[in-house]
Parts: structure tokens; C-alpha cells; sequence
């Protein structure tokens, strides 16, 4: 070195440096993937479905044979088309088409035959209906729980 000349140390790559440095691209490393996973839950959102029986458990025999069935659709499902719902009330193998109750949201009703030597009917709820996606829309369709009717003798 020469006399009287100035020395001026830069530690730009000492090893407490590089350990600070290493830290900070950690936590935005750790930032970013909170940041990217909460924007997935955001845009994805949280749907949830429900499916309410609103049919008695028991009836008394009529003497038409047929029932009423009621449902009631609840869904906070942003990309549903609510115009596309079908709505069927499903015993054993067959289907019949639930009509939307009037003057009411969201509910459901049918009139459906059963045989008359028919004491217990076991029976769910199917909705069928599409959704926007990317990019077109997609079919689904939703199945409730299972549920129970008795038909008592009068």
C-alpha cells in the first residue's frame, strides 16, 4: 500500500452479510407462497352446498297415491348457473323431476306416486346443473343424503 493512501473496506460478501441476505430471501420465499396461497383461496373461494329435506318423515296413506317431496337448495357457489338446476327426487331407479315451489326461493317440490303396499320409501335428492369454467361451462350435480318416508295405514 502506499503511504498515505486511504483504505476504504466494503464487506459486501463477509459471512454476517450473506447470512442477513440468505434470511431476508427466505422470508420473502415465505412471503410469496402465503401471498400465492391465500390469492388461490380467494379466487377459488369457499362454496359450500346444502341440501335441506323439507319432506315429513311420515305420512298418513292417501288414497291417490301420491306424495309431496320437498327440498330446499342452498349454495353460495359463485360460478353456478342457478338458470341450469334440475332438481330430481330419486327412488330406487327411477327419477321425477322436482318443480320450483312458488313464490319461494330456493325450495323445491314434486307430487310422486308410490304403490299403495309400499309402508317405507327410501329416498335421496339430486340436483344436476353447470357451472362456468374455463372455457366453457361444465356439468355437476349434487346428491343429498339419504332419507326415509313411512307411510302409515289410516
Amino acid at each position: 500500500m502506499h503511504r498515505g493512501a486511504w483504505r476504504i473496506e466494503i464487506p459486501l460478501y463477509s459471512a454476517d452479510t450473506l447470512v442477513y441476505r440468505m434470511s431476508i430471501m427466505k422470508l420473502l420465499s415465505v412471503l410469496g407462497r402465503i401471498v400465492a396461497t391465500g390469492m388461490v383461496l380467494v379466487l377459488s373461494g369457499c362454496t359450500t352446498t346444502s341440501i335441506h329435506n323439507l319432506t315429513p318423515s311420515r305420512y298418513p296413506r292417501h288414497q291417490d297415491g301420491l306424495y309431496l317431496f320437498q327440498v330446499e337448495w342452498q349454495s353460495n357457489q359463485q360460478s353456478l348457473r342457478k338458470d341450469t338446476l334440475k332438481p330430481y327426487v330419486v327412488i330406487g331407479t327411477e327419477s321425477y323431476p322436482l318443480q320450483r315451489t312458488p313464490m319461494l326461493q330456493n325450495r323445491w317440490e314434486a307430487m310422486v306416486p308410490l304403490p299403495a303396499e309400499q309402508p317405507v320409501v327410501n329416498y335421496r335428492f339430486k340436483f344436476d346443473y353447470e357451472y362456468l369454467s374455463i372455457p366453457a361451462r361444465r356439468p355437476n350435480s349434487k346428491l343429498s343424503a339419504p332419507y326415509q318416508l313411512q307411510i302409515q295405514p289410516k
